[in-house]
């Protein structure tokens, strides 16, 4: 007998979507998420999958709504034991990604022990007291190099604002957030938003957007590019101090309440 024939699905009639390769990233793109809905199809939640699962969002679930620090989770393991995998299930399931067709992360794994669904049901409990759930995750060094640039821009992406090396388009969008203009300059640019943001010393969208979504914010354009000049010409230091304060600001961005996040930060392999 060979060994295909005693698995259930025959490995050697279908590829793997990822090329056995886990990744990490949240939010998702298209192509990820199609990676995801197939390694939530094929996940064996059990033994220490399944265990780890459960122990990590236990111990989130203990946490939540409390005032204190939340407990982290550390996953290691040998080159290709899994731990990407892991995380990115983890990921999946935070939020229960939902798929075309109406499918969803939980409803895609087949034989999820009633233990992990009990903690998953916990946490969607406790989001819709505390705010509602969000995930964000990616590899750290394939993007900024500076460790709180890089907590920030895992953080900053899931949030849905301008990310990358420079903190300034983050910190520009914060400050319309602040002056009650976040929301109508991002329907006004519309997918021009993120450029818009990156080019504000640059290019007048942003500022033109914001000052007819304020007339009172400036006299005229020139006056508001100059303001915005003074203020963000130089990029700050990044700091533990800026990446908390950004953070919160980020996450409570648009929100009554600070939802319950998990970000995910997979170190590169060597």
């Amino acid at each position: 007998m060979l060994n295909k024939n005693v698995l259930a699905r025959d490995p050697t009639s279908y590829r793997l979507a990822d090329g056995g390769v886990a990744k990490v990233a949240f939010p998702p793109d298209a192509e990820q998420k199609a990676i995801l809905r197939e390694q939530l199809e094929t996940f064996v939640c059990e033994g220490a999958y399944a265990d780890a699962l459960r122990r990590m969002l236990d111990a989130f679930n203990a946490a939540a709504g409390r005032r204190g620090d939340v407990p982290a989770a550390w996953i290691s393991g040998f080159y290709g034991s899994g731990k990407s995998l892991l995380a990115a299930m983890l990921g999946a399931l935070w939020t229960n990604l939902e798929f075309d067709g109406g499918a969803t992360a939980e409803g895609l794994v087949q034989n999820m022990p009633s233990e992990v669904r009990a903690a998953l049901r916990e946490l969607r409990a406790n989001a819709k007291r505390l705010g509602g759930l969000l995930v964000g995750g990616s590899t750290l060094g394939r993007g900024a190099q500076h460790p709180v640039k890089a907590i920030l821009e895992v953080i900053l992406s899931a949030t849905g604002l301008p990310s990358g090396n420079d903190l300034r388009p983050p910190l520009v969008a914060l400050w319309l957030q602040e002056q009650g203009l976040l929301v109508d300059v991002r329907a006004s640019l519309g997918t021009d938003f993120d450029r818009a943001a990156r080019e504000f010393l640059l290019d007048d969208t942003l500022a033109t957007a914001a000052l007819k979504a304020k007339p009172s914010l400036a006299p005229d354009i020139d006056t508001l590019m100059d303001r915005l000049g003074r203020q963000f010409e130089r990029e700050p230091e990044p700091t533990v101090e800026l990446l908390i304060d950004t953070a919160r600001k980020a996450l409570i961005a648009g929100r009554n309440e600070m939802p319950l996040t998990l970000i995910l930060s997979i170190g590169a392999e060597t």
